[in-house]
């Protein structure tokens, strides 16, 4: 039988260490991205119609090597790490249902996950009933958001959504400046769109 690697010794002597910075840098995350949660509920509570009810949220949810939740068993872990928030607002009309959230967090994937390699903070605006985004509405909110931030938008216009690579230049001005940013260029025109 081999014996363990020289960075399978490394790593496993050095987990304690590993293990403490990851809870104090997850820490630091959730206390930045908690505010901004606070201020889209608001924001939401505030602009919403009143048919439209917060039907499902998570505030600061951890996903390790898996994107499932509560998976007790993982046959195989890959390099997949998400703090991830989520507000979702739905308008309860038999006849024309209006769903969508808005996802926002922190995300690690090696690309055996979501598609590409990632490592980044996001906030993104999903489509579930496919009313509420299309193309005149995302045409015009694309060019307005600056091009500090990476931004995309899906194929069916089901989602849209800001980014920025995380490096040495990740700041907590940084965090809230994209989530501005994510308020005022791609939250608001579809708000404003819903009291239409």
């Amino acid at each position: 039988m081999e014996n363990f690697s020289p960075l399978t010794q490394k790593t496993l002597s050095g987990m304690p260490i590993l293990l403490d910075s990851i809870v104090l840098s997850v820490e630091q995350l959730k206390e930045t991205f908690l505010p901004i949660y606070e201020e889209l509920e608001k924001l939401l509570n505030e602009n919403l119609p009143s048919k439209f009810q917060l039907t499902d949220w998570e505030r600061g949810v951890i996903y390790l090597f898996s994107d499932e939740y509560k998976r007790r068993y993982l046959p195989s872990p890959q390099a997949y790490a998400e703090i991830r928030y989520k507000l979702v607002m739905e308008q309860n009309l038999k006849r024309s249902p209006t769903k969508f959230e808005i996802l926002f967090g922190y995300l690690c994937d090696d690309g055996q996950v979501y598609d590409g390699k990632q490592n980044v903070v996001y906030f993104q605006l999903n489509d579930n009933s496919e009313k509420l985004l299309d193309k005149e509405l995302l045409d015009s909110i694309k060019p307005n958001i600056p091009e500090t931030w990476r931004t995309g938008i899906e194929d069916d216009y089901s989602s849209v959504w800001i980014e920025f690579d995380i490096d040495e230049t990740l700041s907590v001005d940084k965090v809230n400046q994209c989530a501005k940013d994510f308020k005022e260029h791609v939250l608001k025109p579809v708000l404003d769109k819903l009291k239409k």
